[in-house]
């Protein structure tokens, strides 16, 4: 088992593309805009066993506040889940198979961290990615972060039915109200609702650079979307912005918004 530094686009871009677990958070070019508007170091590690890459690891280094700090992702980025990403095979393997590789990754890993003595790291893994015993082992400790993943492949009428009863009388309301619903390129309003949400004293967090999000944008047109809904006198009553790779994510926004309509759930 070796470790080194991927200098290559496609052959990190390939892998990413590959494996289930691999996030647009990971490509290539979202790792290197990250770095770039946070001032950070990228480390885009891979672990091989052989020949054969069975992980990739992205970190960034930073000097904070007088210290030296490892994230992934780093913070301030509005990236939910970093970490590492196992190979396409790896959910194939018997459990036994899939714990000793696990426990190679992280021995790896962990060594090139201790060579680079951070005095802080943290890293979001995955969602799925439960195995961190060697982390804990290594002193880290862990938070447990829960968010809804649900089966979009299941029939309308199933969907509808698992919602509670309160939202669906909302959404029947809001169904005859002449909403619509558009998407876009354009961050300007996404940024401005949200920098505005951003004013309530108890939201103790800058928010996202409107550049770095104007970046990202640029360079995914097809995976990134910004959604606007509007009422019958074309006021906008919800925004988002989404991850559409791999699986559909909501992603930056629903900030709460003077309206008569609930637009946030109408919206989702």
């Amino acid at each position: 088992m070796t470790v080194s530094r991927v200098g290559d686009r496609d052959t990190w871009d390939t892998f990413i593309d590959n494996s289930p677990s691999g996030l647009l958070f990971h490509k290539w070019d979202y790792l290197h805009l990250t770095a770039k508007h946070t001032g950070s170091t990228l480390l885009p590690y891979a672990v091989y066993n052989g020949d054969e890459p069975i992980c990739v690891f992205p970190l960034f280094c930073r000097r904070m506040h007088g210290i030296n700090a490892i994230f992934s992702p780093p913070p301030l980025t509005v990236i939910p889940h970093l970490g590492c990403v196992m190979s396409g095979g790896f959910e194939g393997l018997k459990q036994s198979k899939k714990e000793s590789l696990l426990g190679m990754v992280a021995g790896e890993i962990l060594g090139e961290i201790r060579d680079l003595s951070p005095n802080y790291l943290s890293i979001a893994f995955v969602p799925g990615f439960n195995d961190v015993r060697h982390y804990l082992w290594d002193r880290c400790d862990a938070r447990v972060r829960y968010t809804y993943t649900i089966n979009l492949d299941r029939t309308l009428e199933e969907l509808w039915g698992n919602l509670h009863y309160k939202l669906r009388n909302k959404l029947k309301k809001e169904a005859g109200a002449g909403l619509r619903l558009e998407k876009t390129s354009d961050i300007s309003t996404l940024h401005r609702l949200l920098a505005d949400r951003y004013q309530d004293p108890s939201l103790d967090i800058p928010l996202i650079r409107q550049d770095y999000l104007e970046d990202l944008v640029r360079a995914y047109p097809d995976r990134i979307g910004v959604y606007h809904l509007y009422d019958a006198e074309d006021q906008v009553t919800g925004v988002v912005a989404t991850q559409e790779y791999k699986r559909f994510l909501l992603w930056i926004g629903t900030p709460r918004l003077e309206s008569a309509h609930a637009g946030n759930e109408y919206l989702q």
